[in-house]
């Protein structure tokens, strides 16, 4: 069940026959999930055998499972004491620190068992788990690549390495690290997935597609992966397959509030607010005190006409978050015509948080295509655009529109048509939206919308 040492080995063979009975029962007892009654035989046979390193390691594994992480380090620093050259014990002490969120006591037990045991590959993936969470990223990538090295099938090692690359924006080594994985196990679903992931953190949404399809086709009833292809269908304006993708995966998982958002949000932006509203009450009732919910119901509910019930809902979204609350009270002053009022919640909301991109981005989608003159603002649409362009590393080809767009409310029109140009080259043929901007600019007229439109 678990790797015990050679010490440990030696001692199981001594072990007395009633406590070796009881530590078979204790053995399958683990093998079902019942750690309290694993722990009553493992008690048993140390009643009968209190020295015995092994039952009272196998005990503190119990605990350790049943999350009793007090009860389980004092049987590990017991096996230590009797063992103290078995590597083991301090490893499961460590595991039983970082449960407890003491990452540096983690990491000196992880340590010693790599001392004494240098080539296990769980070893340097769990003291690289805490270093991260001890903000020790070089080292924490170093150990995965370590465990990596000792084992190439380590899935938690690839996984972890590739995770920590990617949310270090890092896009690159994480795709290299994802390779390696791939290269250990082609057919790894998750793997694919993950590369799926890195590539729309990258803005590449038609290598995100393609990554995605691959763990579709690997495990066909896994909902995560269509909505995570759905949400890159999406940013590549093929609205479509998207939702196709969505609804998939909600047959898959009716409760997949991933596929809720966006399935919710592909009905909201078609002028299905019946439907998008639906999803979206369905993912509170799934979530009741998650944001976001109540961000969609807003907004289905102001374009229903049912104003009050939407400011209601706005409000609740701001109690659970408040920028997100003040984004989604703004949207529904500006779809009741009060758009100074909308604006200030929406760049208050920014202000928040000023990393997100999507947020700048639409700021400056609305002051540039709005039909109403006093609601454009040429000069305040290219700043938000270019900050979200910033943001989004210049890489979001929906966000370059977006600037393409202010530049040419600004009349900047040479500006306008070559970067439009751009993203009609890399999205291709997936968009004929960005194709209309393009043949406007070139006709010197910039892009109008009303709000409803939007």
């Amino acid at each position: 069940m678990n790797p015990i040492s050679k010490i440990s080995k030696a001692i199981q063979v001594q072990m007395k026959p009633r406590a070796a009975e009881a530590n078979a029962r204790g053995q399958e007892a683990m093998k079902r999930g019942d750690m309290d009654e694993a722990v009553e035989h493992f008690s048993t046979a140390i009643e009968c055998d209190p020295d015995n390193a092994v039952l009272i390691y196998n005990r503190g594994y119990a605990y350790l499972n049943a999350s009793e992480f007090e009860l389980a380090r004092a049987d590990f620093d017991r096996a230590i004491e009797l063992t103290p050259d078995d590597a083991d014990p301090y490893y499961r002490r460590g595991e039983c620190f970082q449960n407890e969120d003491n990452y540096a006591a983690a990491v000196k037990d992880y340590t010693r068992a790599i001392k004494l045991k240098p080539e296990d590959s769980r070893f340097f993936n769990r003291r690289g788990v805490s270093l991260l969470s001890l903000g020790e990223t070089d080292k924490s990538l170093a150990d995965f690549k370590k465990a990596i090295e000792f084992d190439p099938n380590d899935e938690q090692a690839h996984r972890n390495r590739a995770g920590v690359l990617a949310d270090e924006g890092r896009h690159e080594e994480a795709l290299n690290a994802l390779a390696k994985w791939l290269e250990a196990d082609p057919d790894c679903a998750e793997a694919w997935n993950k590369r799926g992931n890195v590539y729309r953190l990258k803005g590449d949404h038609k290598r995100a597609i393609a990554a995605y399809t691959k763990p579709i086709r690997l495990a066909p009833d896994d909902a995560e992966f269509y909505s995570n292809r759905a949400a890159s269908l999406d940013d590549c304006g093929q609205k479509k397959e998207a939702l196709a993708d969505y609804k998939k995966s909600l047959q898959l998982d009716p409760e997949n509030t991933y596929a809720l958002y966006g399935r919710g949000w592909l009905y909201a932006l078609a002028k299905r607010f019946e439907q998008g509203l639906a999803d979206f009450e369905r993912w509170a009732a799934v979530e009741p005190d998650c944001g976001g919910a109540y961000d969609g119901q807003s907004w289905c509910l102001a374009r229903l006409g049912r104003e009050q019930e939407a400011l209601k809902a706005a409000e609740r979204e701001i109690e659970l978050s408040r920028p997100k609350g003040l984004r989604a009270r703004g949207h529904v002053k500006l779809i009741a015509g009060q758009y100074e009022a909308g604006f200030t919640d929406l760049k208050e909301a920014f202000r928040l948080q000023p990393e997100n991109a999507e947020w700048a981005n639409q700021i400056a989608w609305m002051r540039s295509v709005l039909p109403d003159p006093s609601v454009r603002n040429p000069e305040e649409a290219i700043h938000y655009a270019q900050i979200a362009r910033r943001l989004s590393d210049n890489k979001n080809w929906s966000i370059l529109n977006t600037l393409a767009a202010a530049l040419a409310d600004a009349g900047r029109w040479d500006e306008a048509i070559s970067l439009q140009e751009k993203v009609v080259a890399a999205i291709g043929d997936t968009s004929d939206e960005f194709q209309e901007h393009l043949d406007l600019f070139r006709n010197h007229k910039p892009c109008r919308l009303e709000y409803s439109n939007l």
